[in-house]
């Protein structure tokens, strides 16, 4: 996710501890958070508001994003912005005080002593001692080795160079040095990606299947133990700071600053140790009882050589359109985990997504909008390579620092090579008209110079001479002052004319004309065939079927089959279809896809959308979210927000059905509506359907056998998604 400065100012007072200004009537903190997202960037900008012994008193400004050149006169100024974050801390407080007289600008820092010697020695005394994660490890486990999280036999010993791979730097201090650009540093595999997390002996005999051979998808051990590795190792770095925290919160109990510091890192920490700790219990009970099934996975596969591989576990907050999976803030339950790692194949190499049955909510979701991406177009390599450098702790490249610094740049070569075109441009386009100015200043004098010497004329003709020119040039230079104008009008028409000439072309595709219906059925359709573009071959054909009121038909096939093009096809967004479709024009439709639009207004407007009239009163609304399971959410319907990020996907689902209930259309077409809720509120919002709106015609798309039950036609689409005949 890409990070923004956040601004935010609030009015905050001293607490009881913060006994400096007691003389202090009011302080203004202003804050920034560099942050993903405006609610992360506030909860950090209060959490050091309340480490440095301040309460928020109330919040003046809400979060938004500036940018450096933004920052200016009463917005306290870029250089205290800078000064800020050169103190590790990006605040800047304004404080008042109580005369009303005094004011003064510091930068917040923190009110105690830190010992960071005491604090890397703790850390470096628990790493070296370690401790044995396997399942049956005990007090006999006395040999703890330098376990590796990247295979150093399978992987590492394959890819190195005199027993040398090159590694991304973790260090701030490299990227800093270096303007922000990879810093690669070179390092011996047996100290690459190690951890104290195994003694030899379970080391060995739990890992040897996949140390001493090709990975394959085909075995579920595979997967588990390369999954199992990644979790350790994660693990054993997260039970190491629990411990670290504890013993430095002992050792502060004297000192109120420190001690409220390490009591909210341990606090943090333990959350998401329990988290961890849930998983590594399932992936014991797993290995210990061989239930190697349990697990689920994602392989990318390639052909080509090897030549970076890495080892993590990630907890899929966001998918990869940005869209929220899990709050990492809801501590109430633990978080779905996700592996990801690369592997050697007889043939090439695997890219592999893993994770166990119980986080399939999120990870699915996660891993289905990466193959949406990839469907769309995206290339898959440079998404795992993203994905890899912006998530994975332990990465190994094989050629070295150079290479993979060219490999890096060369996905940006178009935009540098570009954006260097338009320098050059503006750059000739100075020079000109600086040259054409500053030699018609010049020329009247040139001109006129000689019969001045000559005395032929005086120093006043000279200078009339010099204007008459001056007012002519002007007039005569309105091209050239206004090229980069005119060239920037010509861009955006040709822009305009190509979104135009693209908007007509698909007006001019042929599509399902839609006829008035001339029998009672609500929707007809007869001789259906849809095609994919620039395909003469039809995907599906011969479609033919009728609804009438209160009728329900499941569309059903394997993925890919063509059942949501068909509906597509029937609201009229896939205009590459032909046959004739019957319906009552003055029969109102809505769609409702698998993650409905919701657009950034009030959660009322949202659910009512696109309804502009008529629309229902609070204790209507109320009911109706109640109905559908998310009754909760009754208290926010006059909130703004972007309800597409906060909202899960299952709550996203419901509200779709709450809108369904609110606008009462008579043709329902539901594109996997319900794939992000369990059976049993599937079975819920479906009773509501039908109770509620007996007499509309339903359209479903759906895998679940559950769904059945609540439609009385079906439509099956063969695998090669060629259908032939009515229902």
């Amino acid at each position: 996710m890409i990070e923004n400065i956040y601004y935010m100012t609030f009015s905050v007072i001293p607490t009881i501890q913060n006994q400096e200004y007691n003389n202090v009537n009011s302080v203004t903190v202003s804050c920034w958070i560099k942050s993903t997202d405006s609610n992360s960037s506030y909860i950090t900008a209060s959490f050091y508001i309340e480490k440095f012994d301040w309460e928020i008193e109330k919040n003046i400004q809400k979060p938004i994003i500036v940018y450096e050149e933004n920052f200016y006169g009463k917005d306290l100024g870029l250089e205290n912005f800078h000064k800020a974050e050169k103190e590790k801390m990006a605040f800047v407080y304004v404080a008042v005080a109580k005369d009303a007289k005094t004011e003064t600008i510091k930068t917040l820092k923190s009110s105690y002593k830190f010992n960071m010697s005491k604090f890397i020695l703790e850390k470096e005394k628990l790493y070296n001692q370690g401790r044995c994660l396997h399942y049956q490890a005990d007090n006999r486990c006395n040999e703890i080795i330098k376990a590796h999280s990247v295979q150093k036999k399978g992987l590492l010993s394959k890819i190195s160079r005199n027993n040398k791979v090159y590694c991304l730097s973790q260090n701030m201090g490299d990227f800093k040095k270096n303007e922000g650009e990879v810093v690669f540093k070179e390092e011996y595999i047996t100290k690459f990606s190690i951890f104290r997390g195994f003694c030899k002996k379970h080391d060995n005999k739990l890992f040897e299947p996949i140390d001493n051979s090709f990975f394959s998808t085909e075995n579920m051990l595979h997967i588990l133990l390369y999954s199992y590795r990644s979790l350790s190792r994660e693990f054993f770095n997260k039970e190491n700071s629990l411990n670290l925290y504890k013993k430095m919160l002992e050792d502060a109990k004297e000192n109120l600053g420190l001690n409220k510091y390490f009591t909210s890192y341990l606090y943090g920490t333990a959350i998401g140790y329990k988290s961890l700790e849930f998983h590594k219990n399932i992936y014991d009970n797993l290995l210990r009882n061989e239930l190697y099934d349990e697990m689920r996975y994602v392989s990318f596969n390639s052909s080509n050589k090897l030549n970076v591989v890495f080892s993590n576990v990630l907890y899929p907050e966001y998918d990869f359109k940005g869209n929220l999976l899990q709050n990492l803030s809801d501590t109430s339950k633990p978080l779905d985990l996700i592996s990801f790692y690369s592997a050697p194949t007889e043939t090439g190499w695997s890219f592999i997504f893993s994770w166990h049955k119980s986080s399939n909510y999120s990870c699915y979701y996660f891993i289905q909008s990466l193959q949406t991406m990839i469907k769309e177009g995206a290339s898959l390599s440079d998404l795992l390579f993203q994905f890899a450098i912006f998530n994975g702790e332990n990465i190994a490249f094989y050629k070295g620092e150079s290479q993979e610094r060219q490999a890096l740049m060369s996905r940006f070569t178009n935009v540098v090579n570009n954006y260097m075109a338009i320098i050059y441009r503006q750059m000739k386009l100075t020079i000109f008209g600086s040259a054409y100015g500053q030699t018609a200043n010049i020329f009247p004098l040139v001109v006129a110079a000689p019969r001045y010497f000559a005395k032929a004329i005086k120093l006043g003709d000279v200078i009339q001479i010099s204007n008459a020119f001056g007012h002519v040039q002007g007039s005569l230079s309105f091209f050239i002052n206004s090229y980069g104008d005119l060239a920037s009008w010509r861009a955006v028409m040709d822009r305009l004319y190509g979104f135009k000439l693209a908007t007509n072309q698909a007006q001019s595709l042929p599509g399902l004309k839609k006829r008035q219906s001339t029998t009672q059925d609500y929707l007809r359709v007869q001789n259906l065939a849809i095609s994919l573009p620039d395909v003469v071959q039809p995907i599906l054909r011969n479609i033919n079927f009728s609804l009438a009121s209160g009728q329900r038909l499941l569309i059903k096939g394997a993925s890919g089959s063509g059942k949501t093009t068909l509906l597509r096809s029937l609201v009229g967004v896939w205009p590459f279809a032909s046959g004739e479709v019957f319906q009552d024009t003055s029969r109102r439709e809505l769609f409702v896809a698998q993650r409905t639009y919701l657009p950034d207004v009030s959660l009322r407007a949202a659910i009512c959308y696109p309804l502009q009239d008529n629309l229902p009163d609070d204790a209507k609304l109320e009911s109706i979210l109640h109905a559908c399971g998310i009754g909760a959410l009754a208290i926010y319907l006059n909130e703004e927000a972007e309800w597409g990020k906060i909202l899960s996907l299952g709550e996203q689902q419901r509200i779709a059905f709450a809108r369904v209930l609110v606008n009462q259309p008579d043709i329902i077409y539901l594109d996997e509506a319900t794939s992000a809720v369990d059976e049993e509120m599937e079975a819920q919002l479906y009773q509501l359907l039908i109770e509620r709106l007996p007499h509309s015609v339903i359209l479903s798309v759906g895998h679940r056998s559950t769904l059945t039950k609540w439609h009385n036609q079906e439509l099956n689409f063969k695998h090669n998604r060629e259908f032939n005949g009515s229902i």
